[in-house]
């Protein structure tokens, strides 16, 4: 008898922790993840910021990587816009024989 309550109630327990984690998943996907098309609803602003922060966590910071041009790493002196990690980069590859003229 007492093994059998002791059975319904695990089976209750896990029950209702299984509702808890499905109905946690769902609320994660309806707010998170469903494309309610191009107008703006309820979500639109925690949307972003979601997918915002998923992006900057898979490829980076785009600001960062997407204007080269404002590194203030710049090598003025060469008139290519080419950074002083690049020129490190080639130098290191032709084997650091690279002189200065040659840049």
């Amino acid at each position: 008898m007492l093994a059998s309550a002791l059975t319904s109630t695990m089976l209750s327990n896990h029950r209702k922790t299984g509702t808890a984690v499905l109905t946690a998943g769902t609320a994660f996907h309806v707010v998170f993840q469903v494309d309610y098309g191009d107008h703006d609803h309820a979500f639109t602003d925690i949307q972003k910021w979601y997918r915002k922060k998923v992006d900057d966590v898979l490829i980076g910071d785009i600001s960062v990587h997407s204007n080269p041009s404002s590194s203030s790493s710049t090598n003025k002196g060469t008139g290519t816009g080419t950074t002083d990690e690049q020129l490190n980069l080639n130098s290191n590859i032709n084997g650091g024989d690279q002189k200065e003229t040659d840049r």
